[in-house]
């Protein structure tokens, strides 16, 4: 587009949006972010990461109406206008934003919130190469339990050190959690071991109903 010119001197200043972001002139050139950053007035989207300025800190509206600039979705919750990724997960504000309109949404991780699930796995652990897809070999950020095995992901790759992608790490017919049953990483008195195929599974602890729940749990 057109290059904008904008003047830190201008006394108009307060009832300008230059770059149509939801701030005004006189914000973006006032406002100081951590770091003592400040916004730019001639670029919508300061720091690059795919949000406007002024979605990202909660705006509804611009001084400008002939902007048409679309507000915040969810003007409580904030983001950084000068860091890109502002929870510091390793993924992208607009990444995790995905359709960048300042709510978090199904489907969406928390840009404010390096955790977004609470399984103890920062977003970036789980999305490894930050493109807000659940690729192969990539657990959820979005779920605690990526494979439904009642272990969360955070517990299976720091303590149990079973696969938070694989229900049945050993493939032995019994879930992680059926295994070691209180996730401690240490196998204990009754349990079996998660990672070895050889010490569970139908021959050696049946599961009469099928429902990955072995009689010996059923029946305690």
């Amino acid at each position: 587009g057109p290059m904008i010119i904008v003047d830190p001197n201008d006394l108009g200043n307060a009832a300008k949006d230059s770059d149509c972001d939801g701030l005004s002139d006189a914000e973006e050139f006032g406002n100081t972010y951590p770091g003592g950053k400040r916004t730019d007035p001639a670029n919508a989207d300061s720091d690059g990461d795919g949000i406007k300025d002024g979605v990202e800190v909660g705006r509804t509206s611009s001084v400008d109406t002939a902007c048409g600039f679309v507000g915040d979705a969810e003007p409580n919750s904030r983001t950084v206008p000068t860091e890109n990724d502002s929870d510091t997960d390793g993924v992208r504000d607009g990444v995790e934003d995905t359709n960048k309109n300042g709510a978090v949404e199904n489907g969406e991780t928390d840009p404010s919130r390096p955790d977004s699930d609470g399984d103890g796995l920062k977003d970036g652990e789980e999305d490894v190469n930050a493109n807000g897809v659940v690729d192969t070999g990539e657990t959820d950020p979005r779920k605690r339990d990526t494979d439904g095995d009642f272990i969360n992901d955070g517990v299976e790759k720091n303590v149990t050190q079973t696969d938070p992608t694989k229900a049945d790490t050993d493939g032995d017919m019994c879930i992680d959690s059926a295994e070691d049953t209180d996730q401690d990483g240490t196998k204990d008195m009754g349990e079996t071991d998660p990672n070895d195929a050889s010490d569970c599974g139908v021959l050696v602890n049946p599961d009469s109903d099928s429902d990955g729940i072995l009689d010996r749990v059923e029946d305690a």
